[in-house]
């Protein structure tokens, strides 16, 4: 696995930007009592489809094609970040994501 880069290397915004093209998942959290019972992979499942989802109805100048109105300064997501705990890799590329780094915060 690569080195961690200091954070000046960091390639994304370090600021919310509540309508840029990046979406940024910080946790996923399951009551002990139901973990590995597949409630995270399902609840990933979802928001990840949901997500496809509403890029498929907004088109290059923002419009909602199901709804006909226009929704400003909305962009499509381009890519999901995922910021996670070590342990938890594995089950995030087992989900499709890839590993890209290691930043030590």
């Amino acid at each position: 696995r690569e080195q961690s880069p200091s954070e000046s290397s960091y390639p994304y915004s370090k600021k919310h930007e509540p309508h840029g093209p990046y979406l940024a998942i910080h946790s996923i959290v399951v009551q002990q009592e139901y973990r590995n019972l597949g409630v995270a992979r399902a609840m990933l499942e979802n928001y990840v489809n949901a997500i496809e989802k509403l890029n498929g109805e907004v088109d290059e100048a923002g419009i909602n094609r199901r709804r006909n109105k226009l929704k400003g300064a909305k962009t499509k997501i381009q890519k999901i970040i995922l910021l996670t705990n070590s342990h938890l890799v594995d089950f995030f590329v087992s989900m499709g994501f890839r590993w890209k780094t290691t930043l030590s915060l």
